[in-house]
């Protein structure tokens, strides 16, 4: 094993152990999906590592391996849903292009299903892609962190499919095989190191975010006439605060259960009228500010949201 295939490993494994680790300790949607997305690639050099071990395998460990990284974009598409809704004919399109190329190889003898893989892996590299493009999508939206976190993800994504592609297809053409291989594993390290910076960020890193982050948030904050009212002052603090988490909606809620009032609400786009209409009857108009919010329960209705 080179050098540039060693470090990709160490650094998946890595992504590995952290999603487990943040799995555990947060029990929530989007940390299960990190893991899976992770468990899948991460698997594969188990069974590497196995062989270099132990030897030959038997046929049908080849099969399940190669299934196991196949549903790999399967994993990052369901965590771009879960940040951003992806249209449901592509989700459900998605599902079944894999278990009709991928599931197959189970059974099947890999040396005798040549046209098959080639599919199976034509349909990771185009779901990979379409997720990273949902990806991509959802960080245009974000701000600091967030953007660069997902944009990373979003290029890790789509790394990784060319890889498997340049890996698999190109480097099985003779004349360009040793180049192909190559290319592969920059790819290969490319998007491993991006995962890295999406999903297990440095310290450092994450200090420089932080400080550029609250930075802009008291430079938007301040960025309010003088002569501005307090309504103002709260809307101004919604709507930094909406852009700064990359949330849909956000409210300015002061009191306390049961005497609490919403003082200023943004919304993006056609959020405002579902939370509005939907979650929040008490968002205030421009003729009722401080309208008490429904039964008076702050923590339940922010969560809601």
């Amino acid at each position: 094993m080179d050098l540039s295939s060693l470090i990709v490993s160490l650094l998946f494994g890595l992504l590995f152990i952290s999603a487990i680790i943040g799995y555990v300790r947060r029990r929530d949607p989007l940390s299960r999906d990190v893991m899976l997305i992770f468990g899948s690639v991460g698997m594969l050099f188990v069974i590497v590592g196995a062989r270099v071990v132990i030897g030959s395998l038997p046929a049908w460990v080849d099969g399940a391996a190669l299934a196991l990284l196949l549903v790999q974009p399967q994993f990052t598409l369901r965590l771009a849903n879960k940040l951003q809704p992806v249209h449901r004919p592509v989700l459900i399109g998605a599902v079944i292009a894999y278990f009709a190329t991928a599931l197959p190889l189970l059974v099947l003898p890999l040396k005798q299903a040549a046209v098959l893989v080639l599919a199976a892996i034509l349909v990771f590299v185009v779901t990979d892609l379409v997720a990273a493009f949902y990806l991509a999508r959802e960080a245009r939206r974000r701000v600091g962190s967030a953007r660069v976190r997902l944009a990373s993800a979003a290029g890790a994504s789509a790394l990784l499919a060319l890889a498997l592609l340049v890996s698999t297809v190109v480097s099985s053409v003779p004349a360009i095989a040793p180049a192909g291989a190559s290319l592969g594993r920059i790819l290969g390290l490319a998007a491993a190191s991006l995962y890295v910076v999406a999903f297990m960020p440095p310290r450092w890193l994450r200090s420089i975010w932080n400080a550029v982050a609250s930075f802009d948030f008291t430079q938007d904050l301040m960025d309010v006439a003088g002569d501005a009212n307090e309504a103002a002052d709260w809307q101004r603090l919604a709507d930094v605060s909406r852009r700064a988490t990359g949330s849909r909606a956000a409210l300015v809620v002061t009191g306390a259960p049961g005497a609490a009032f919403v003082n200023a609400v943004s919304a993006d786009g056609s959020a405002r009228e579902q939370v509005a209409g939907t979650l929040f009857s008490s968002v205030p108009t421009a003729s009722d500010e401080r309208r008490p919010i429904a039964n008076g329960e702050v923590a339940d209705q922010a969560r809601a949201i």
